[in-house]
């Protein structure tokens, strides 16, 4: 593959032409540290001395180039302790990481680095139906090398029917604001033409990012295989044409009537002939697929609630063959009013693989804690659950039962409101594997693979446990959420696992506690985790409220690898321990690039750390700035000046508005250097420099 040359932003600002310090002798197998001659004292801003590398990549037109970035040196590197005070001979820390595939003029690079994947979600839900003759997929992504106001160049989507394929290339940005949180979640979306591919068929779409640095990456072929709640192709009902077929049966609570009711291919027949129950809906849908249209199962059924309260009754002896069946309400705008509850006792096993609920309001039913949705998923199996614009309702009783919500396999909560009815927890080791688009106050619990645009006041750890029902983490995407905890010690985000080369996105969140600072307000493979960690993505977030933990490796006596980047952020305290922590041990070094922020770039910590300043020997905030980098102190904070402050540093109730007032005193992102176009409420983030560090802009 040939590449033209696309000189991308130069991370060294004062340097005048694209050549490397002759003092740089070689480039270290780690990639964050090089072999400099005779080290002094180094001023990365006054005075930089830059390193310049070639790199694979793409322009931003989104086809293939040579991306030259110039890099800068930072500082000495110390010894491990116990020799902690002392420098390397000759070791320097760089402002980025160099790559195996990188080229440098005059440098012999001996890194072993492999490029950074990125991390993706879908705004789509698997097995959607395509009925007119564009199909858009909607793509959130997240890179640790975003620039230009984008997190990759682009992204190209396919779509394909075995037989044809047709694709389009996006460069531009699009952006979703969600009704029921007002946030919003810029991403790719791809327009697809359906028309060209077979009618009735299951469409796979896939998508093949291609960063600003490194190689592209396949879904279909780098991400899980198909079905995972980790990033996996989607499947879509091609029914552009309407030839696929529907069944509609309604019911009706108060009027239907088993005995004179019917399906029909034409709603408005249906809704003249409702069902009084639920049983014999099912029922009468899986016959009329199977007279109607050759398929024995409830695939294009549809059944609308009217007004009232429907019981729930298991039917999870029936099939569902390509897409989910729907049972919604009549009326949208009556979904206070159509309330779909539980039995009253446990139904196990009482959904089919593939339902789909929308426009109702689920409700907890007498005071048992029982089953109510649950279709025996396994891990490996095709079942979903999808529930969209549903309003959670626990009829005053509290989220006390996990297993209300048991086993739906992948779990789809997108723009639902109401209570905490424990709908995304864990309970024994259910698969239960939940993707949160959207949605509000109590969508958002352990487990949580992906969530973008939620709000939720009672959030705590964004974690699934290692059981054997469950698919293993690759990925996570946690972007454009508000987060907030009222109970002190507990945590809006606690990762304990360890995080593969997958990694982890945690992009454009605000973490706020109003309960107390006895624990951090977020924490990721910190406080004593000895596992290991890899392409952490952390990128203009806010967290307020108490400390934030990253990558500690303050535990144990071997080394431990543990890697990530964090830009544009806003944190009180800011933390991260290494060998020099007490116990010292020698070996825990494993973690020393995120120490030496490389990759880190425009962060502000109003307080600094819990302990210490930048390079202040055994200190938490790190061991040098990085560019763009400011820090505050207990006795002179830098300045939020915060639009209204409910964290509890401010007022303490939760639900604040962190965007900075004019008094600010807060970093700027650097002209070129902006991750995304927009923040979460919409407003832009500039990429001429004047955009503001943080979830939120002024």
């Amino acid at each position: 593959m040939s590449f033209g040359l696309d000189l991308s932003i130069v991370a060294c600002r004062a340097a005048s032409a694209l050549t490397s310090d002759p003092s740089i002798v070689a480039v270290g197998s780690e990639g964050w540290r090089a072999t400099y001659a005779a080290p002094g004292v180094f001023d990365p801003v006054g005075d930089p001395r830059p390193l310049v590398v070639e790199r694979p990549g793409y322009a931003s037109t989104g086809l293939p180039s040579t991306v030259t970035d110039v890099l800068t040196v930072m500082s000495r590197v110390r010894e491990p302790w116990p020799n902690d005070q002392t420098w390397t001979t000759d070791d320097v820390a760089l402002s980025d990481m160099v790559y195996a595939g990188d080229a440098i003029l005059g440098v012999a690079n001996n890194s072993t680095q492999t490029y950074p994947k990125p991390q993706a979600v879908w705004l789509n839900h698997d097995r959607e139906i395509a009925e007119t003759a564009t199909f858009t997929a909607r793509l959130s992504v997240a890179h640790a090398h975003a620039r230009k106001g984008r997190p990759v160049a682009a992204v190209r989507f396919t779509a394909t029917d075995g037989v044809t394929t047709v694709e389009t290339l996006v460069t531009a940005m699009s952006v979703t604001t969600y009704p029921t949180t007002g946030l919003s979640v810029p991403h790719f979306a791809g327009d697809l033409d359906f028309s060209a591919l077979a009618p009735g068929a299951l469409i796979t779409v896939d998508a093949e990012i291609r960063p600003w640095v490194g190689p592209p990456f396949t879904v279909s072929t780098d991400a899980d295989p198909y079905p995972s709640a980790n990033l996996t192709v989607l499947k879509v009902l091609n029914d552009f044409d309407g030839g696929y077929g529907r069944a509609y049966a309604y019911l009706d609570p108060v009027a239907g009537n088993n005995g004179t009711a019917a399906v029909s291919a034409d709603p408005v027949a249906a809704r003249a002939m409702p069902y009084a129950t639920l049983g014999a809906a099912v029922l009468a849908i899986n016959q009329f697929n199977t007279a109607q249209y050759g398929r024995a199962n409830l695939s294009g059924g549809v059944i609308r609630l009217e007004p009232g309260t429907t019981t729930h009754q298991g039917f999870g002896w029936y099939s569902v063959g390509e897409v989910p069946l729907i049972i919604e309400a009549a009326d949208p705008a009556q979904k206070s009013a159509t309330i779909y509850q539980d039995a009253g006792s446990s139904v196990s096993n009482g959904l089919p693989d593939m339902v789909k609920l929308r426009d109702l309001t689920l409700r907890r039913n007498g005071t048992a804690n029982v089953i109510f949705l649950d279709s025996n998923a396994t891990l490996g199996s095709l079942n979903m659950l999808v529930a969209e614009r549903c309003s959670w309702d626990d009829n005053g009783m509290g989220a006390n039962l996990k297993a209300w919500v048991y086993r739906p396999g992948r779990f789809w909560v997108i723009e639902c409101d109401g209570v905490d009815v424990a709908q995304c927890k864990q309970f024994s080791t259910d698969y239960k594997a939940c993707i949160c688009i959207g949605s509000g106050a109590g969508s958002l619990q352990s487990y949580t693979y992906h969530a973008v645009g939620c709000r939720d006041l009672d959030a705590y750890v964004f974690d699934v446990p290692v059981t054997s029902n469950v698919h293993p983490r690759g990925g996570d995407f946690l972007g454009w959420n508000h987060m907030a905890q009222g109970v002190n010690a507990r945590r809006c985000l606690n990762i304990l696992r360890d995080i593969d080369d997958r990694g982890m996105a945690v992009i454009g969140n605000v973490f706020e506690h109003f309960g107390g600072t006895t624990g951090p307000v977020y924490a990721i493979s910190a406080d004593g985790v000895v596992l290991p960690a890899a392409n952490l993505n952390v990128m203009c977030n806010t967290a307020i409220g108490s400390r934030t933990n990253l990558l500690y490796q303050d535990a144990g006596s071997a080394f431990v690898a543990k890697s990530g980047r964090c830009r544009f952020n806003v944190d009180w305290y800011w933390n991260s321990k290494d060998d020099a922590f007490l116990p010292q041990d020698s070996a825990r070094t494993g973690n020393w690039a995120f120490q030496y922020r490389v990759g880190f770039r425009g962060n502000a910590a109003l307080e600094g750390s819990n302990k210490g300043g930048y390079g202040a020997g055994d200190s938490w905030l790190g061991e040098v700035a990085a560019l763009g980098d400011v820090a505050g102190t207990p006795g002179t904070p830098l300045v939020a000046d915060w639009t209204d402050d409910q964290s509890f540093l401010g007022a303490a109730n939760g639900g604040g508005d962190y965007r900075p007032g004019p008094a600010h005193t807060l970093t700027n992102i650097d002209p070129g250097w902006a991750p995304y176009p927009v923040d979460q409420l919409g407003s832009v983030l500039s990429d001429d420099g004047s955009a503001v560090a943080g979830a939120l802009q002024p």
